[in-house]
């Protein structure tokens, strides 16, 4: 099933407003600027951990120093899916 929500703002500003089952309810709603469709699940979804390394050339092999970013650079991100 899905769930329309009526967002506005942008960035740390960003917030959803309201959220319905009908997207023209969404779309119509006056204190909304846009419209994020999203699947509503009927119990809880399964997060994932991905993580991406990041290899710069031009920077020196992490030494455990702690003082400036060093190879490989870290990042991280969670996904929710459902099986």
């Amino acid at each position: 099933m899905k769930i329309y929500l009526a967002t506005r703002g942008e960035y740390s500003d960003y917030r959803v407003c309201h959220a319905f089952a009908k997207r023209e309810d969404a779309e119509s709603y006056k204190l909304g600027e846009g419209v994020l469709e999203m699947e509503l699940h009927d119990g809880p979804v399964e997060v994932r951990y991905w993580y991406d390394l990041d290899w710069r050339a031009e920077w020196r092999d992490w030494q455990g120093d702690g003082l400036a970013s060093a190879n490989p650079l870290v990042n991280s991100r969670a996904t929710g899916f459902r099986r």
